[in-house]
């Protein structure tokens, strides 16, 4: 029985590939700048403990039904959301006028949904989540220096940018456009899944 929910959880992401793609898609036009990966992703940590806090919670307060718990969670997530809205308006009111709507979609995305999911089936697992943040993150980053040939950090007025590539030099700035977003993150995403792939057909090879 340990074994078979082993597997399943380790597959979470292998068989919701599809939905994972379309999980990053809406949060592409976002990740022009590094400073804002930073704080969507400092949103995507609160609510996956919010949505484990409030699993909790449900316990203490009795509630039994699947119904009760998935309505209570997705009451608690949305106000933890609002929350961080209202901080990060009052912190970087710039950066959280201009994210804002993502703020409220990243909530409700695809992402946040098989975090969880590969938490409570890979016991206990933080690897889905992690990858996520790294990979944003990562993808925010090359996203800005190929296209402003910067580095940014959010300041209350704004970003904060620091050159590292003169403008003279960027020679490709398409790949910093959404267009261009698209087509890294479809490339990336293949590679991933072709190591991936590559890996478990190599383990499997092992095993037998």
């Amino acid at each position: 029985r340990r074994k078979s929910k082993k597997t399943i959880g380790a597959g979470t992401m292998k068989k919701n590939s599809l939905i994972f793609i379309l999980g990053l898609l809406p949060l592409v036009p976002c990740s022009s700048h590094f400073g804002y990966g930073l704080l969507l992703t400092a949103e995507l940590w609160l609510l996956f403990f919010a949505y484990l806090l409030s699993q909790q919670i449900c316990e203490l307060i009795y509630i039994k039904s699947e119904i009760g718990k998935r309505i209570f969670t997705c009451l608690f997530v949305m106000a933890c959301t609002t929350v961080f809205s209202l901080t990060a308006s009052l912190i970087f009111p710039v950066a959280e006028l201009t994210l804002r709507f993502y703020i409220y979609v990243t909530a409700v995305s695809y992402i946040l949904i098989l975090c969880v999911a590969e938490y409570d089936e890979d016991y206990q697992s933080f690897s889905l989540i992690v990858f996520y943040t790294v990979f944003f993150l990562l993808f925010s980053l090359l996203r800005e220096i190929m296209y402003f040939g910067s580095v940014s950090f959010l300041i209350p007025s704004g970003l904060f940018s620091l050159t590292i590539i003169p403008e003279a030099f960027l020679a490709f700035r398409f790949f910093g456009t959404n267009a261009g977003a698209f087509f890294l993150l479809a490339v990336s995403l293949w590679i991933y899944f072709s190591v991936r792939k590559a890996r478990a057909i190599s383990f499997t090879d092992f095993n037998n």
